[in-house]
């Protein structure tokens, strides 16, 4: 591959994330959308997501935008790049680039789907039926089981069906450390208790469930500011113990917790291992400004 057309892909997408999430594109676009709920005459909308709007900036702090990404091309390791699209809920976002030593997988229930760049996998009844009661977890159960799906592999790399992939990813496993995992961390909040109260706002995931969740984690002596991870992109060493070791946890705590906000969980996982949250965010600290990739916010059926 073209060194030289990858740096170039990457400083456009650069530029192109610097405009999407610049402060003056966010307060034009939220203009624009109140002024086309204006003249739809929908006042009390436009009441209600101001009062969310100042209710979450309590739970909202950023910080300038670091990576660790080395360029370093990647030639003596078999590599899988892998995303699951269960429940119809986003639709296939193509690769830009591809990379002649990583294997592109997407998983799905859907066996209609189609896909020029993604070698399509329709997941297996049995798997299917025992995760049939909820399309996130049977996503969850793709997400966190890597070791068991890949055996012939040495790194999986996954997205969530809401990146578009457009550079290449397999350098990313250069971040990797001891400890055989890479994520990026959360770009807003470092404490899984803001967390849970911007759900509560923005009302994402099972109120009940989190907030068992959460208050058997106080039990338990969860401390807060312990740190937060985003969980879209997870790069992971297959023949590392500890990886495997902290994803298959990971995965158990959502089966036995039930309220599957991946985000809230893999704290409580880290710290019963005595891991620090930074001793594996070691991507970056803004997945949406990543150069490699874009994330569309926009799922299948939204507006």
């Amino acid at each position: 591959m073209n060194k030289e057309i990858m740096e170039a892909l990457e400083e456009i997408v650069t530029e192109y994330n610097a405009i999407l999430y610049s402060k003056e594109y966010r307060v034009g676009a939220k203009l624009l959308e109140f002024k086309n709920l204006i003249k739809r005459g929908k006042i009390f909308t436009i009441l209600k997501k101001i009062m969310i709007h100042n209710k979450i900036r309590k739970y909202e702090n950023s910080e300038p935008t670091k990576y660790n990404i080395q360029n370093i091309p990647v030639l003596d390791k078999k590599i899988v790049i892998y995303t699951c699209i269960t429940g119809n809920y986003d639709q296939v976002r193509e690769p830009l680039l591809k990379v002649p030593n990583c294997d592109y997988i997407l998983f799905t229930d859907d066996g209609n789907l189609k896909s020029e760049k993604w070698n399509v996998q329709v997941i297996p009844k049995e798997i299917m039926e025992k995760y049939k009661s909820n399309g996130t977890l049977l996503n969850r159960f793709y997400k966190l089981n890597p070791s068991l799906l890949f055996k012939e592999y040495d790194y999986a790399i996954y997205v969530d069906g809401s990146v578009q992939i457009i550079s290449d990813l397999s350098t990313l496993i250069h971040s990797v450390g001891p400890l055989g995992i890479a994520l990026h961390t959360h770009r807003f909040r470092h404490c899984i208790y803001d967390e849970y109260e911007a759900c509560k706002i923005l009302k994402k995931g099972n109120q009940k469930l989190l907030q068992g969740q959460i208050e058997q984690y106080k039990k338990e002596g969860f401390p807060k500011k312990y740190g937060m991870a985003e969980c879209g992109m997870i790069v992971s060493d297959l023949h590392n113990k500890m990886a495997i070791e902290i994803l298959k946890a990971w995965f158990l705590e959502l089966l036995n917790t039930s309220s599957l906000r991946d985000q809230i969980s893999l704290p409580f996982v880290l710290w019963k291992k005595n891991i620090q949250v930074k001793q594996i965010t070691t991507l970056g600290n803004n997945i949406f400004q990543n150069p490699k990739i874009i994330i569309h916010k926009n799922h299948r059926g939204e507006n």
